[in-house]
C-alpha cells in the first residue's frame, strides 16, 4: 500500500468483516461437555475412576483453554490484532453482515475516510471458518450443491459450496493516493445499503430489498445502472438465491434501458466458492483488477443461462470467456457493480469505476505499474529476431 517509515500510523484504521463462528470456539466448547460425559458414564455403570480417566481422553483431543483462548476466539480481535502488530491507530473493529460482511466494513470505512477521521483504512473480510458446523448450518438451509462445481446463474446448477478466505485492500481519497503517487486500481463512486424488511423467511431472498441497495448504490455515484458494463454478482449458485438477484437486477437495470444484453454478468464463486464474510470483498477485488486491466473476466462452470432468468430479454449476459472490456462510443468511463448479500436480509452494492488519469502521472508511478506480458510470434527464428529489436527499440 505505499506505507513508508515516515507514514502516520495514527491515521490508519481497520474494519473487517467476519461473520459466523471462530473454530477455535468449537473446540473450547467441546471441552467444556464433561458434565454431560461424566452423567453419560456414571449411569451406564463406570467406576468414578473410568469415568474421570475416559474424560480425561475426551478433553486431550480439544484445544486447552489458557491465557489467550478467550482473545482467541473474539472476532474483534481479527482486526485488534493487526492493529496491535502494525501500530495503527485508526479506527479498528470488525462488523457481521453475514455475507455481505466485507461490504458493511467497507462502507464504514468510507466513512472514517469522507469525515477525515483516518487517511488510510485497511477493510474487508475474513472467514477461516469451513468447519463440521458450518457444513452442518448450510446443508440444513438448504443450500449446498449436490454437483462437484458451482455454477451461478445456470441451467445445472444445484447449489452452492463454501469456501475460505482473507481478502484486504488499502482505501484512500482518490486526491491523497494521486498526491503520494500510489497505485490506483478503481475509484469507488458509490455505495448502497439496504434491508428486505419484512418477508417470508429470515433468509428468503428478497428482490425488492435488494434493489432498494441497487438504486441507493447508483443515487449515490451519480449516473445511471444502465452505463456500468460488469455487474460482479452475489451468485452463489441456489436456484432461489439466483433467480431473485436477477430479477432484483432486472428490475434496476431494465428502468428507462431497452438495451438488450450489453452488460456482463459474473460471479467468483465459481471459483472460489462462496466464502462467506469475505464474498464481498473477493467481487471488489475481481472488478478493481478487471478494470484496471481493461478485461471481462469470465464465470467458468457455466454452460447455459437458467432459463427461469429470462436473460436474453434483459440488459445482461452470462459471460463465459475473458474478453477485452472495449471503451463505449460516448466515452463513458468503464464501470463495475458488486453485489453481497446476508442472511437477515441485508443487501449491499458498491459501484467501481477505472481510473483514467495514469497518463498525467509522474515518473515515481509509472515506474510502480504492473508489468505487462507481451505475446510475440514469427515465421522463424530470424524474423522473430528483428520483431523483438523492432520493439525493443520502440520501448527504449
Amino acid at each position: 500500500a505505499g506505507v513508508g517509515a515516515d507514514y502516520d500510523t495514527d491515521r490508519i484504521g481497520i474494519t473487517l468483516g467476519v461473520g459466523g463462528g471462530q473454530k477455535l470456539n468449537h473446540s473450547l466448547s467441546g471441552r467444556l461437555q464433561y458434565p454431560v460425559l461424566k452423567k453419560v458414564f456414571k449411569s451406564s455403570g463406570l467406576s468414578d475412576a473410568d469415568t474421570e480417566m475416559l474424560i480425561k481422553k475426551f478433553q486431550d483431543q480439544y484445544v486447552h483453554w489458557e491465557e489467550n483462548s478467550f482473545p482467541g476466539s473474539l472476532g474483534n480481535v481479527i482486526a485488534g490484532r493487526i492493529a496491535n502488530r502494525f501500530d495503527l491507530g485508526g479506527m479498528n473493529c470488525v462488523v457481521d453482515a453475514a455475507c455481505a460482511g466485507s461490504l458493511a466494513a467497507l462502507r464504514m470505512a468510507l466513512t472514517e475516510l469522507t469525515e477525515c477521521r483516518s487517511d488510510m483504512m485497511i477493510t474487508g473480510g475474513v472467514c477461516t471458518d469451513n468447519s463440521p458446523s458450518m457444513y452442518m448450518s448450510f446443508s440444513k438451509t438448504p443450500a449446498f450443491t449436490t454437483n462437484e462445481t458451482i455454477q451461478p446463474f445456470d441451467i445445472d446448477s444445484k447449489g452452492m459450496m463454501i469456501g475460505e478466505g482473507i481478502g484486504m485492500v488499502a482505501l484512500k481519497r482518490l486526491e491523497d493516493a494521486e498526491r503520494d503517487g500510489d497505485r490506483i486500481y478503481a475509484v469507488i463512486k458509490g455505495v448502497g445499503a439496504s434491508s428486505d424488511g419484512k418477508f417470508k423467511s429470515i433468509y428468503a431472498p428478497r428482490p425488492e430489498g435488494q434493489a432498494k441497495a441497487l438504486k441507493r448504490a447508483y443515487d449515490d455515484a451519480g449516473f445511471e445502472p444502465h452505463t456500468i458494463g460488469l455487474i460482479e454478482a452475489h451468485g452463489t449458485g441456489t436456484a432461489a438465491g439466483d433467480v431473485a438477484e436477477f430479477n432484483g437486477l432486472k428490475s434496476v437495470f431494465a428502468e428507462g434501458n431497452d438495451t438488450k444484453q450489453h452488460i456482463a454478468l459474473g460471479s467468483v464463486k465459481s471459483q472460489v466458492g462462496h466464502t462467506k464474510s469475505t464474498a464481498g470483498t473477493a467481487g471488489v477485488i475481481k472488478a478493481a483488477l478487471a478494470l484496471h486491466h481493461k478485461v471481462l473476466p469470465p464465470t467458468i462452470n457455466v454452460s447455459k443461462p437458467n432459463p427461469k432468468l429470462g436473460i436474453n430479454d434483459s440488459p445482461f449476459y452470462l459471460n463465459t470467456e475473458t474478453r477485452p472490456w472495449l471503451p463505449r462510443a460516448d466515452d463513458t468511463p468503464r464501470r463495475a457493480g458488486i453485489s453481497s448479500f446476508g442472511f437477515g436480509g441485508t443487501n449491499f452494492h458498491v459501484v467501481l469505476e477505472e481510473y483514467t488519469q495514469d497518463h498525467q502521472r509522474d515518473a515515481k508511478y509509472r515506474q510502480r505499474a504492473v508489468a505487462q506480458s507481451l505475446l510475440i510470434s514469427a515465421s522463424n527464428k530470424g524474423a522473430l529476431t528483428t520483431e523483438l529489436t523492432k520493439l525493443l527499440n520502440e520501448v527504449k
